[in-house]
């Protein structure tokens, strides 16, 4: 009698399938029972009817009496498409030999609990529920298309090769919602469905399609490969915010969640991974949907595609050692929650980020983009994106980089759209800085204060632009024509800006462009932008260089008078406290700044003619209360222009000569023309001993005329000796 026949025979009580069982598992062959109808049942419950029926004890009973194989033949208990009858409790046990109870249907949950297994297959199968915890498989654990009607518990168990859960489906008994819409209805929640609190795993975790409805927590995971979970759905429960609590973990591959569809909060607190990608993922929770904090990427985070983040992304001190992706997708601000968690739709503050910030066009972002204090080594681009703050008011920050360090660029162009403040108070940008927003329905303030650019700066903004104590090391470029500042504040506060070039285009619909104790090397504006009138602020505000870009058709000749009215302007202002700006009618300084710019440029005629202007709006403010010294100024003014036009006074000098002449030969016929000119520049200038007038041979008439030649002689001296004086100064 063989081994098989006997072992046979000595169990009576065992049913057809039980005995085949039996034999199969001498033998080391598989046993298929899959039968004719119904592939397994669907709600679990009693044992499919259809099924060959085995008892759970029947196989607890195989794997643990040490029941010898045919010579040659290896251990193994494999069945497929049995209803297995009973509770299934291996816990503890240790087997050396694989299990496979596959497309089986249990009426029992089945435990694992810190047994110690070769290798484990329930691909296919319905479980009211398995618990699995501490478990050791040196093999793999297959879970795959699993149909669990209860928990999985996995925690603290340790997987030598790797888990499998594709396509599985946990869910309680009556978790559904009648009508279908995936949402939880019933059952007890507080604890996780898909339990994988502190597993390892020295292979890979595959969960592609896996359904969870409830709450999955891998709290301390450790997984060697990959972690890869597309297609998965998470539907949590409404009793508990959370859908997967992931903090803790270790991933030494990449974490694939695209097109995860998850119904509550992602928390991915503190854990390590290789790469993050999180493409076209759908998440929606009533607080933060999704949370990274810390999380630890030694590549590139994806959070891209057409992802819909309801409720943001809420990820301090995030570390990324590439790129951060955000997509073409949609992230809004939580509804509930801390009242700071509420403003935000990304929050990055104190991020590290070694490669680049982006995001493609079609980003529509409803809360605030947080970069506050981070750091990011390559370019940050929103380029395309369409920001609002998150109850959509003009006052309040869509886009907010303070005290951060880009190494790269920092992108707001093409199509870009705001809504509200961005702010970038005291960021550093390693590359150039650009914010273009063309497509905007509302207003979009730009506050700067403290920024510092090692390149190119370009602003078209629509509102109210803030670079006060800015340093751009490159051109600066300011589209001001639809710039608006309101109750008489700034439109554009450039106050204390350096920069190389600074090309001005357009002037503000109202408000103030403040330059004050701003320091250029260039300035350039256009011909028309600043008629007088307009307000514009230049106390302090100095420069090397000015010039200007003539439309077709403009003269050149005009630009002079152009500037005499644009520095009027501009040294008529003046900023006074809390943004103020009071008239104060006249500051010399714009003028002495424009003339040393005319200087420079070897212009020194209409540096002159600036400074004679200077001098004219002065003494048009001194007060008749000091008659002399306005009468004074109106005396220098006229003989020599303030000793800026000293042809002036050689012009006084010829008139008066001749003026004087002239009445001479008329009142003395017997002298001529000429001798009566020598005579009169004798009287008037002694010094040069030409002949002068014979006071005792002149009637009364005559002797007053030259009576008056000495003191125009003296006065015009004066003056020549102080415009020669002023110009061997220069």
């Amino acid at each position: 009698m063989d081994v098989v026949a006997a072992t046979a025979d000595s169990v009576p009580d065992l049913t057809s399938a039980e005995q085949e069982l039996r034999t199969a598992f001498i033998k080391g062959i598989r046993l298929d029972l899959i039968p004719a109808g119904p592939a397994r049942g669907l709600e679990g419950g009693p044992a499919d009817v259809t099924r060959p029926v085995i008892r759970a004890g029947v196989i607890r009973d195989l794997l643990l009496s040490g029941t010898a194989v045919a010579s040659g033949r290896v251990r193994l208990l494999s069945v497929s498409g049995a209803a297995i009858q009973g509770g299934l409790d291996l816990g503890f046990a240790e087997l050396d030999c694989p299990l496979f109870l596959e497309q089986c249907v249990f009426d029992s949950p089945v435990t694992l609990y810190e047994a110690h297994l070769r290798s484990v297959s329930l691909r296919g199968s319905t479980v009211p529920g398995i618990d699995a915890g501490c478990v050791r498989v040196t093999g793999n654990l297959n879970l795959d298309d699993v149909h669990v009607t209860g928990r999985l518990r996995l925690a603290g168990a340790h997987l030598r090769d790797g888990l499998r859960l594709a396509d599985a489906t946990i869910e309680l008994p009556s978790i559904r919602s009648p009508d279908g819409d995936g949402s939880v209805v019933g059952g007890d929640f507080y604890d996780p469905v898909l339990d994988l609190d502190n597993i390892e795993i020295e292979g890979n975790l595959e969960a592609p399609g896996l359904i969870v409805h409830g709450t999955v927590s891998s709290r301390g995971a450790t997984v060697a490969g990959p972690w890869r979970m597309p297609r998965a759905r998470i539907l949590g429960s409404p009793q508990s915010a959370l859908a997967w609590n992931g903090e803790d973990m270790r991933i030494e591959g990449n974490l694939d969640a695209s097109r995860l569809h998850a119904s509550g909060q992602l928390r991915l607190i503190d854990t390590q991974v290789l790469n993050l990608i999180f493409r076209d993922v759908k998440i929606e929770n009533s607080r933060t949907a999704l949370v990274l904090d810390r999380l630890d990427c030694r590549g590139s985070v994806f959070c891209d595609g057409r992802s819909y983040l309801t409720g943001g992304m809420h990820a301090w001190g995030i570390q990324a050692g590439g790129t951060l992706y955000l997509g073409a997708g949609v992230a809004k601000a939580p509804a509930r929650g801390a009242a700071e968690d509420m403003k935000h739709a990304v929050d990055l503050r104190r991020a590290r980020i070694t490669g680049e910030l982006k995001c493609n066009a079609g980003f529509c972002a409803s809360g605030a983009c947080n970069l506050d204090g981070a750091h990011i080594g390559g370019r940050v681009s929103f380029s395309g994106a369409t920001l609002r703050p998150v109850d959509g008011t003009e006052g309040q920050v869509a886009f907010t980089a303070d005290g951060a360090e880009i190494g790269g660029d920092l992108s707001l162009q093409e199509d870009f759209s705001c809504r509200g403040r961005i702010s970038l108070v005291g960021a550093r940008i390693g590359g150039g800085l650009t914010v273009v927003d063309h497509r905007s329905d509302g207003q979009c303030t730009l506050d700067a204060e403290g920024l510092s650019v090692a390149r190119d700066v370009t602003l078209d903004p629509v509102g109210t632009v803030d670079l006060s104590s800015a340093g751009i090391t490159g051109e600066f470029t300011l589209h001001l024509q639809r710039l608006k500042g309101g109750d008489g504040g700034a439109a554009a506060d450039l106050s204390a800006v350096t920069a190389d070039v600074l090309f001005l285009i357009g002037r503000p619909a109202n408000g103030f462009l403040d330059l004050t104790r701003a320091k250029v090397r260039l300035v350039c504006d256009e011909l028309q932008d600043w008629p007088e009138g307009n307000r514009i602020v230049l106390d302090d505000f100095e420069y090397q260089g000015i010039t200007t870009v003539f439309s077709p058709g403009q003269d050149y000749r005009s630009y002079y008078g152009y500037r005499l009215r644009w520095v009027k302007t501009g040294a008529q202002w003046t900023r006074g406290a809390e943004g103020q700006y009071e008239d104060v009618g006249f500051i010399p300084q714009p003028y002495q700044q424009l003339a040393a710019a005319y200087r420079n440029a070897g212009d020194d005629g209409p540096a002159a003619k600036v400074l004679w202007q200077m001098r004219r709006r002065r003494n048009q403010l001194v007060s008749w209360h000091s008659p002399g010294t306005k009468l004074w100024n109106y005396v220098l003014d006229v003989f020599i222009g303030y000793g800026y036009a000293p042809a002036r006074a050689l012009l006084w000098i010829v008139f008066l000569v001749a003026f004087n002449a002239f009445w001479f030969s008329r009142l003395n016929p017997r002298v001529g023309m000429v001798t009566a000119t020598v005579r009169t520049l004798g009287t008037m200038f002694p010094a040069v001993g030409l002949e002068r007038w014979p006071w005792a041979h002149m009637n009364s008439a005559a002797v007053l005329l030259a009576a008056e030649l000495p003191l125009y002689g003296l006065l015009l001296g004066g003056f020549l000796v102080g415009v020669l004086g002023r110009a061997l100064g220069r």
